[in-house]
């Protein structure tokens, strides 16, 4: 509902009426939840559209912060460019600059095309020369030596709609299309933001694989991370999903003239095993995929439930890791 509650405080922005926005905001407010990044930064969007920079100042560079501190880059950048207008509104051109060069380079690095031309929108505003990047080809990390079949170690992630014969029964066959294709773009665009590869696209499924090019440590977060964005995501539209991971060694390269690069092997029949095994909202781990991300579970206070599991094709019973749906909105803050 936090959410939900900023992004209504920024469509009352753009339509012209912080007066709205802040009734809004002063209704919409539950005890106990006020002190949140996604709300001081709600207020501080406000008080830069009441032309009380000021004020705004505080309470944006704070959000800003506590965002990046945790990487919600998604949210934090955003709260950097509103930052970044408080500062150049108090004549700080200098450190208004600062904030969008940094936004723009992390946004294309990350594959955000959208807060990348954001900022530099922002940036030539302000009179400073922002230059679009060169166009780079998704497949550019792509060298001979990764279309060469080689064994690697990997994490893949599978994520699979869920009800998805019940939603061909609902809704008409152009909105789920639609549903489907904007599901299939927000899949790619966190994959590639996390530094992964879309391998395949299978009907209401997706198969992701993260370091293909064998150069990563991080391998086993970045899919974590992108298949939780991917699953907030595909919610708000209507489309839960269930979700399974692994990571181990596995087969990557460009089987044949002309295919795309693809993954074969345990690991990958493990994670798809594994997401036919949740529920909607869920994903479960492989336990080598826990071992590897149990630290940064920690830190996001991200509950793990640790099962064994008969699955097919596996002689033995496989130890795997439950992460349960979200809580529905209004049971927590």
């Amino acid at each position: 509902e936090i959410y939900l509650i900023d992004r209504t405080v920024e469509a009352f922005i753009r339509v012209g009426d912080p007066a709205g926005a802040q009734q809004f905001l002063s209704t919409a407010l539950t005890a106990g939840f006020e002190s949140n990044p996604l709300l001081w930064r709600a207020r501080g969007r406000i008080l830069l559209a009441e032309g009380r920079a000021s004020d705004a100042r505080e309470p944006l560079e704070r959000a800003a912060r506590a965002l990046q501190q945790v990487r919600y880059l998604d949210e934090a950048w955003p709260a950097r460019r509103a930052y970044a207008d408080a500062l150049a509104a108090l004549g700080d051109r200098a450190g208004a600059e600062a904030e969008l060069r940094a936004v723009r380079e992390e946004a294309t690095a990350h594959h955000h095309r959208l807060e990348a031309r954001y900022a530099r929108e922002q940036l030539r505003s302000l009179g400073i020369d922002a230059p679009e990047p060169q166009a780079v080809s998704s497949d550019a990390p792509l060298s001979a030596s990764v279309r060469q079949p080689t064994e690697r170690l990997v994490t893949v992630v599978f994520v699979d709609v869920r009800g998805y014969t019940a939603l061909t029964a609902r809704e008409a066959p152009d909105q789920l299309a639609d549903q489907i294709a904007t599901f299939y773009r927000w899949a790619e665009e966190e994959i590639h933001r996390h530094q992964g590869l879309v391998d395949r696209y299978a009907g209401d499924a997706v198969m992701a694989t993260f370091n293909v090019t064998g150069t990563r440590l991080d391998h086993p977060v970045q899919g974590l991370q992108a298949a939780l964005a991917i699953r907030d995501k595909a919610a708000f539209a209507g489309l839960p999903v269930g979700i399974g991971i692994a990571v181990g060694p596995a087969v990557v390269g460009q089987f044949s003239e002309g295919s795309s690069v693809t993954a074969v092997g345990d690991t990958i029949n493990l994670a798809a095993r594994l997401q036919a095994q949740v529920q909607e909202g869920e994903l479960f781990l492989s336990e080598e995929t826990f071992r590897r991300t149990r630290d940064w579970l920690l830190e996001q206070q991200l509950p793990a439930t640790e099962e064994s599991l008969t699955l097919k094709g596996f002689s033995q019973p496989i130890r795997a890791y439950r992460l349960t749906a979200p809580s529905p909105a209004g049971a927590t803050g």
